[in-house]
């Protein structure tokens, strides 16, 4: 029997859940990085970082033959019928590494609420959902997390599905005006990929400010109650493949 592995008091990085996804069943799991050693995301600043990924195919894989629904859904932003993709997350870079170690064993496991402590105690707060949608999880793995951290940002595009309760402290994330309505009719703030933002959106601090999300703290659903809704122009990789799907709606 080989010794057993021993891991540094605040690792780097943690497994915080596993299980079904509430899409559609298959087996997901929750990693948290960036802890011992801060994220290097110039946006978000130094904020812990957390990973909703396939545990039985790899990313790129997952992108490539549709297994990307368990953790995703229905989001726009995945691939359309001719492959193009407008999601700004390059998913053989960080996501890959992070699944690969994580499948090697290298990270330890933790529950929410330890991991929600940990975070209070090094004074970090948390990004849910840097790659995957919170959503794909039951709301029981974000609650002690959301109470305990000193503060979070998420964003999810199954608002038309999940409870009222999610708007706690998730945004909508929309693609449209009609969906910006439809979900502050639900009770959520909305979170919006657009060049054009309508009255009572403001467009992200880290554009106008270069407020990092760490110090910014409004994408934080009714958190941040009375704030006005949040627009981004088109970024990252897909973001000419976004700007033309916009103009078509």
């Amino acid at each position: 029997m080989s010794p057993r592995k021993r891991f540094p008091k605040n690792p780097s990085s943690v497994e915080i859940w596993r299980g079904p996804s509430r899409i559609d069943g298959r087996p997901i799991v929750v990693i948290a990085t960036g802890i011992r050693r801060p994220s290097q995301n110039r946006k978000t600043g130094a904020m812990i970082q957390t990973w909703v990924l396939c545990q039985d195919v790899e990313p790129h894989d997952a992108v490539r033959n549709g297994s990307d629904v368990s953790i995703c859904g229905d989001c726009p932003h995945r691939p359309d019928g001719e492959g193009k993709r407008s999601c700004y997350v390059r998913v053989a870079d960080a996501p890959l590494t992070i699944h690969r170690a994580w499948k090697a064993g290298k990270y330890p496991r933790m529950s929410p609420a330890a991991f929600g402590a940990l975070a209070a105690r090094i004074g970090r707060k948390v990004r849910l959902g840097a790659y995957g949608d919170p959503g794909a999880c039951p709301i029981t793995v974000w609650k002690p997390i959301v109470s305990r951290a000193p503060g979070v940002t998420a964003y999810t595009h199954r608002w038309t599905s999940l409870s009222r309760a999610w708007a706690a402290f998730a945004m909508a994330s929309t693609d449209s005006a009609p969906e910006l309505f439809e979900a502050r009719r639900r009770g959520f703030r909305s979170f919006r990929v657009t060049d054009d933002p309508l009255p009572g959106e403001m467009v992200c601090p880290s554009e106008t400010r270069g407020l990092r999300c760490e110090d910014c703290g409004l994408c934080a659903g009714q958190m941040r109650a009375g704030a006005k809704d949040q627009t981004i122009p088109a970024h990252g990789a897909g973001a000419k493949i976004a700007r033309a799907r916009e103009a078509m709606v």
